[in-house]
């Protein structure tokens, strides 16, 4: 029944602490620049064993165009569509996601695609990450 507000990259839980981490668009709301210390942190008060279960945009999203590339897939500036006026965005590849759970299992890594059938310019595509802490 608590709310904790706290930086991501310092999390004030000791280490091995969660049975699991649920993840939706957290990392993604992160530049490139810290994103392995944010896996860190995760891997850190995850118990062994525990489990990580996140959703995050993939760099194939179709709303990309709409945005300026600032580099390393991180993204700003939407012009217009679902990102319009939420400020800096990080988009995923597969081969940087496992990079940065190298330290984690992978259990599955898949990337799921949607496709308007009303407005071309719209879509989704999320990658769903589970990883357990060896």
């Amino acid at each position: 029944d608590n709310f904790i507000c706290q930086d991501f990259l310092t999390l004030p839980f000791q280490d091995n602490f969660f049975d699991a981490v649920i993840d939706r668009q957290s990392l993604d709301q992160n530049p490139s620049s810290i994103l392995q210390k944010l896996v860190n942190e995760i891997h850190r008060v995850i118990k062994p064993s525990g489990r990580y279960f996140g959703i995050n945009f993939s760099n194939n999203h179709p709303e990309l165009k709409f945005g300026s590339h600032s580099g390393n897939n991180d993204y700003s500036e939407f012009s217009t569509g679902l990102f319009e006026g939420i400020g800096s965005r990080h988009f995923f590849s597969a081969s940087e996601l496992k990079r940065l759970f190298n330290m984690f299992i992978l259990e599955e890594l898949k990337e799921v695609k949607e496709i308007s059938l009303i407005n071309k310019n719209s879509g989704n595509a999320e990658f769903i990450i589970q990883a357990r802490k060896a």
